[in-house]
């Protein structure tokens, strides 16, 4: 099939951006520490990621503050920051109140998207 418009469809881009029906691929960054995560948002983006999903649970002593803008200024493109707890199957487990405030700070500074379980969805916007 072509474009919308009954043309050739678009040349290929190394990220899709959701240009028109394409599939945008996501890649995690999965790391223990925050300069392993920027190694890996570099790799991911020059790879061809369209969207990178920051597991930060797995970071071993995130400073949110500080280490969520860093690493979502590294990132050129769109960001969701995952911050699981263990209940659900990830790695943070510290308390609640502490998991969802990174989350907070993720928005603040400029994640795309948080991953946050319905469950917790009512304590995350209160």
């Amino acid at each position: 099939g072509g474009a919308a418009g009954g043309g050739p469809p678009p040349p290929p881009l190394p990220q899709s951006h959701y240009q028109g029906d394409a599939c945008a691929l996501t890649t995690s960054v999965i790391a223990s520490t925050v300069a392993e995560a920027l190694v890996e948002i570099t790799e991911a983006v020059a790879g061809g990621a369209d969207i990178v999903e920051l597991r930060v649970d797995f970071i071993v002593d995130l400073d949110a503050r500080r280490d969520l803008p860093a690493m979502l200024a590294a990132c050129a493109v769109p960001c969701i920051v995952t911050h699981r707890p263990t209940w659900e199957g990830g790695q943070y487990g510290g308390e609640e109140e502490g998991r969802l405030e990174a989350l907070w700070i993720a928005v603040e500074a400029g994640a795309a998207y948080v991953d946050c379980e319905l469950i917790a969805a009512e304590r995350f916007f209160a």
